[in-house]
């Protein structure tokens, strides 16, 4: 990657820019010992030096492709000698901030300063990585509202095969398609975010599967051939609700991650995702974050709550096999639920967990490879974990 992160890119590309607002800034407002609201004079020259963009924050502005930005700066306030030699008298760090524009979209165009301000406060808190990239804030009491929220926008008028996900139906109203490809063994998927040559497989009816190389357009989801989400414990519509995620909440973030390396084309999704640590540059931190996102939010997609608890309320209802253990009940249903929405036995016992079905753990339960027979217990019984 040709930067390690946005300040470092914006700092490269635009250094003289940030150093003519920050000096008109000076010249306006600061005579030498301090700055002032009103127009002042110096009775020195002051040249503005070391100029270092600290952290970004970014904000949308507006509908579309406007962006906002604060670059939080600090620089060195050069004072020169009163004499006729260009003589340094005196040197002093101060912070700005710079507020910036732009237009973010296959790159980052028609950038203006509209603000600078001195920062009273000192020096900056450090970067945070959903600030700077244009990742959205999403704490885990929001992920079912967002989940009913996309259901609402994409699915109330789509056409069911029992309750799988309708993805075709989605897709044509994102404008977005996806094709079969072999990727390696630790990645599910992939979403493209720019026009891209790739492999990918195709069937042709009647004949068998056939590997293709070719471009596809921005908007391609590529999902892996052979394995899906979490091993033997996904499905491949968790995978498809994954990447769905990413092409609905993070196109921004990679208009970013593509200023800083020009070969960026997609988001690769790993089956087993890093574990995050202090060690992370900005941009590590970052893709955790849209993965974290991702992956919380499809199965809840895969599964909207509404319909999940009506759909096994009436499995379970239609129980009435004897059993040896009262735990079958919740066993067998979770296994119907499953079925209908094209889902792993697993996946349908943790969305089940996620909606406060707590009994749901003591199903599907395996010790050592071998399979436990369900246990039943009373709500609350149990604390977590």
């Amino acid at each position: 990657m040709a930067y390690t992160d946005f300040k470092s890119y914006f700092q490269d590309k635009y250094s003289d820019m940030l150093a003519e607002a920050i000096q008109a800034f000076v010249n306006k407002h600061h005579d030498g010992i301090g700055f002032h609201g009103i127009n002042v004079l110096s009775i020195a020259d002051q040249k503005v030096e070391n100029i270092e963009v600290k952290s970004l924050v970014c904000h949308e502005d507006g509908i579309g492709d406007l962006l906002r930005m604060e670059v939080r700066t600090a620089a060195d306030i050069v004072e020169m000698s009163l004499g006729t030699k260009a003589i340094e008298a005196g040197r002093k760090t101060r912070w700005f901030i710079v507020h910036v524009t732009a237009e973010l979209h296959q790159g980052l165009h028609d950038v203006k300063v509209f603000r600078t301000e001195e920062n009273y406060y000192g020096e900056f808190d450090p970067e945070d990585a959903l600030d700077a990239y244009m990742i959205p804030y999403i704490s885990t009491d929001d992920l079912e509202d967002i989940a009913d929220d996309f259901f609402e926008r994409y699915c109330l008028d789509a056409i069911y095969n029992e309750w799988q996900l309708p993805y075709d139906h989605i897709m044509r109203k994102m404008g977005i398609q996806a094709v079969e490809s072999t990727l390696p063994d630790n990645v599910f998927g992939r979403m493209y975010f720019k026009p891209t040559t790739i492999k990918y497989w195709c069937n042709y009816y009647p004949l068998p599967k056939t590997e293709l190389e070719g471009n596809v357009p921005a908007g391609t989801m590529v999902v892996n051939k052979n394995h899906h989400f979490l091993g033997n414990f996904g499905s491949a519509l968790n995978t498809i609700a994954h990447e769905l995620v990413h092409w609905e909440l993070h196109q921004k973030f990679f208009e970013i991650l593509a200023l800083l390396d020009e070969n960026a084309n997609q988001l690769s999704c790993e089956v087993v995702p890093e574990i995050p640590s202090e060690d992370m540059t900005g941009i590590q931190k970052a893709i955790w974050w849209a993965e974290w996102q991702a992956n919380n939010l499809a199965p809840r997609i895969v599964m909207p709550r509404t319909i999940f608890l009506d759909a096994l309320q009436d499995c379970y209802d239609d129980n009435f096999s004897p059993v040896f253990y009262q735990g079958e009940h919740l066993e067998t249903a979770l296994e119907k639920v499953a079925e209908l929405f094209g889902v792993s036995r697993y996946e349908a016992k943790v969305r089940a967990i996620q909606l406060g079905i707590m009994e749901a753990e003591g199903t599907f339960l395996y010790s050592e490879k071998f399979y436990v027979y369900p246990i039943s217990f009373k709500r609350h019984s149990l604390s977590k974990n």
